[in-house]
């Protein structure tokens, strides 16, 4: 299955579930997702691990990650019906510019004090 097949096999299924559930249950179930997220990351840094290699935390990390992808294409749905879907390209847009600008900021400092200024 290539790129495209793939996406749009995702966003299919997506898009059936949330109708089939509804938006109030899709959000109310995003927020249990994110939690499962949050306490697999958790396992993961008490494992001392900081890669996903094979085991049972790794495993789990991997399908809370999928849970809330899920849940967050679903969120984009939410989004696209309340007529938001340009507002939330714009914010993402945004965010990603601040946070690249931080960095080249952080780049900055590092080039100034390794040549002394």
């Amino acid at each position: 299955m290539n790129s495209y097949e793939f996406d749009r096999k995702v966003y299919s299924s997506v898009l059936k579930i949330y109708k089939h559930y509804g938006k109030k249950k899709q959000l109310r179930q995003t927020q249990e997702e994110c939690a499962e997220l949050i306490v697999a990351i958790n396992k993961l840094f008490r494992n001392n691990r900081d890669s996903t290699s094979s085991n049972k935390a790794s495993k789990n990390f991997l399908e809370e990650v999928a849970d809330v992808e899920i849940m967050l294409l679903q969120c984009k749905i939410v989004l696209q019906e309340d007529g938001k879907s340009e507002e939330y390209r714009d914010v993402l847009i945004k965010k990603l510019e601040r946070q690249l600008e931080r960095m080249r900021g952080q780049e900055n400092e590092t080039k100034g004090l390794c040549s002394g200024d």
